[in-house]
């Protein structure tokens, strides 16, 4: 009685899976990859429910949404000034990470004129680092301009925190605004900026 060794019988089976994936037949081993001849026709939509129930949600007018609206920056601003005066940690984190951005893009002067608002202290340099560092992401020129404007404690707070984000993905920006706001040579400044210029 003959035996078949172990690798004629594995040399015949990937010759039989290689005939069969070669082929051009429709069966189990068809590149599924490949485009079919016919593509299903698409179906209409099915005809909308002849079953209506009452939404008991009052529904906003125009009017009302509009007026929203038009308020809307307000009620942002608020938000941001009272996690900022009264808020713990998880309120201002809620209000920097939500309410600032929205407001930072609708309406910027309306965050400027509330930092200008507020004593000096750690609440108004908290501000002036997170508009200069999601300023910096989304307007350079004009948070820049701002952050030149600033001054003391300030503009101190405003640049290491602009160059702190910006560093590692625009390192020429950082040095550039650094330089620019007098700060190039500062000591916590350099050390943020040397990694970026390793």
């Amino acid at each position: 009685m003959r035996t078949i060794s172990i690798t004629a019988f594995l040399a015949l089976a990937l010759v039989f899976l290689g005939t069969a994936c070669g082929s051009d037949n429709d069966g189990p081993f068809t590149d599924i990859s490949k485009r079919p001849d016919v593509w299903p026709k698409p179906t209409d939509p099915p005809p909308a429910s002849p079953i209506y129930h009452d939404v008991k949600e009052r529904v906003p007018t125009e009017e009302e949404i509009e007026r929203e609206s038009r308020e809307r920056p307000a009620t942002l601003a608020a938000g941001i000034e009272g996690a900022l005066l009264q808020g713990d940690t998880l309120q201002k984190e809620t209000a920097f990470v939500y309410l600032l951005p929205e407001l930072l893009q609708v309406e910027p002067a309306r965050l400027l004129e509330m930092h200008a608002r507020l004593e000096q202290g750690p609440a108004r340099r908290q501000l002036a680092s997170e508009i200069a560092r999601q300023w910096m992401s989304s307007d350079p020129a004009a948070a820049t301009r701002w952050i030149k404007g600033l001054e003391g404690d300030d503009r101190r707070a405003a640049v290491t925190a602009a160059v702190g984000d910006l560093a590692p993905w625009a390192p020429g920006t950082a040095r550039a605004l650094a330089e620019g706001a007098g700060m190039g040579q500062e000591a916590e400044v350099r050390k943020l900026l040397s990694p970026a210029e390793r």
